[in-house]
This record gives C-alpha cells, sequence and structure tokens, in this order.
C-alpha cells in the first residue's frame, strides 16, 4: 500500500496536513499520513455516538459474525503486514510475523468470549440478574513497540461487547493500522469504527473528549 487514510464514519479520508513515518533502521521516509484536524476528530467522535445504539441492538451473536470476518480479510495480508511491520517499527521480521500471527490468534479467542447473565435471585418475592451493557464510546490509543497487536487488542472486546470506537495508533507506526482499517472499512456500519492519526495534541484532545465514554 502507497498511501494511507483514515477511517471516519465509513469513509476513508486524508487531511490537510500529513505526518511522516520514518523507517527507524535507515530513518529514511517510509511513508505520508493524514494528520488529523481537531474538526476530523470531533466528526470521528460524533459518528461513533451516532452509530452506537443501533451497534449495540445487534446483539452479540451479529457482532460476533462481523469480527470473525476481520480475521478473514486479515488472513491473506499476512506476509505484507510482516514486512510493513518491520519497516515501520524496526523488529526484526520473525518477531513482526510473530505479532501478526498472535494478532490473529487473540482475534479468534475474543470473538468466542460471551456475556453471561448472573442470576443473584429468583424468587417469589424479587428476581435480581447482573448484565454486562456496553458503555458507548471508546477512546483506543496504542503505542510504537507492538502497534497492530496492542491496537486490535483495545478494539475488538470493545466492539464485541457493543461499544462503537475511535482508535487513535502512534504517529511512529501508524502504517499496519491504517492498512487493516481500510480493510474492514466497508464491513462494519458506518461509525462503529474510526480510525484517526496524529502528533502529541490529538491524544489529549482524544482523552479528555466529551464525547468519549471510556
Amino acid at each position: 500500500m502507497t498511501s494511507y487514510r483514515m477511517l471516519i464514519d465509513g469513509q476513508l479520508v486524508d487531511s490537510s496536513e500529513t505526518l511522516t513515518v520514518l523507517n527507524p533502521a535507515t530513518e529514511a521516509v517510509l511513508a505520508s499520513v493524514p494528520d488529523c484536524s481537531m474538526a476530523q476528530l470531533d466528526a470521528a467522535v460524533a459518528a461513533a455516538r451516532r452509530a452506537q445504539p443501533a451497534w449495540a441492538a445487534q446483539g452479540i451473536e451479529a457482532r460476533r459474525v462481523l469480527l470473525r470476518e476481520m480475521i478473514v480479510r486479515i488472513k491473506p495480508h499476512m506476509a505484507e503486514l510482516t514486512t510493513l511491520l518491520t519497516q515501520e517499527q524496526g523488529k526484526p521480521l520473525a518477531m513482526a510475523e510473530g505479532e501478526i500471527k498472535s494478532l490473529l490468534r487473540f482475534m479468534k479467542g475474543l470473538c468466542e468470549q460471551s456475556l453471561p447473565e448472573s442470576v443473584n435471585e429468583d424468587s417469589p418475592v424479587r428476581r435480581s440478574v447482573t448484565r454486562r451493557v456496553p458503555l458507548g464510546v471508546v477512546a483506543a490509543l496504542s503505542p510504537w513497540n507492538f502497534p497492530a497487536l496492542l491496537s486490535w487488542w483495545k478494539v475488538v472486546p470493545a466492539l464485541l461487547t457493543g461499544n462503537t470506537v475511535v482508535l487513535k495508533p502512534s504517529p511512529l507506526t501508524p502504517l499496519t493500522v491504517l492498512c487493516i482499517a481500510e480493510w474492514m472499512a466497508d464491513l462494519f456500519p458506518a461509525g462503529v469504527l474510526n480510525v484517526v492519526v496524529g502528533g502529541d495534541a490529538l491524544g489529549p484532545r482524544l482523552t479528555s473528549h466529551p464525547g468519549i465514554d471510556k
């Protein structure tokens, strides 16, 4: 992939500003990526808020089906992701391959999880049940050291449990994350998954955004 775009409200978008991603082994320019504006971040959070009630209402089994499809879409690109991860992060190919394999194993295992109800009391007097319900919009920020694994490690559980997500990978290592997001752009309803990239100002803005619940 030679061009990289963010995913906001179901659309792959550029920005008026860009960030440069370097190959840490050579310090050569590897790619340019969008630098999310504050207006674009607001749009991503707003899209996630709009999409969340319907996403939660689908139920866990319907969400599980779409999350399993993520695995199907990623598998044919394992070699591509492995090479790209080494180029942007610097880890040896064997470690990069291990990260991508771990990502797929994690996704598969998580897709098998459920949200059982706990019956605390069921008597003629009362019935008490504990249910786990979605929180709303989740902000996910991931670091540079395991960018693919630690990004989707946050996203998959949030989506499975009925939340919507705004994901911000590290600006040092956003490429594998943006690749996967592009392959998922038409998988989820618009606004369910949003992926933005930005520099030092974007993280604090995201974590303090009034539209974020978690």
